[in-house]
């Protein structure tokens, strides 16, 4: 069994940032809007845009934190 955990994550990090794309897209369709649905937005998560754009800014960065963990005897626990 070969383990990929730099593919995958890079994988996954792809699929998050097009979704992020495109709830960007919609959340500045509806902050266009001529509505009270852009207010209900901004109250309900406020700088929504902001949070999503700064995780949307750590995801483009290619980090693959991993941790591994196991037991070598009674009690004793090493990690890498």
């Amino acid at each position: 069994m070969k383990i990929r955990l730099k593919e995958d994550d890079e994988a996954q990090r792809k699929r998050l940032l097009d979704i992020y794309d495109h709830v960007g897209e919609i959340t500045g369709k509806i902050v266009a809007m001529d509505d009270p649905l852009p207010g209900q937005l901004h109250r309900s998560i406020p700088d929504f845009q902001e949070t999503l754009k700064c995780h949307e800014e750590k995801l483009k960065h290619s980090t693959c934190p991993v941790a591994i963990a196991g037991r070598l005897s009674f009690l004793k626990i090493f990690f890498l």
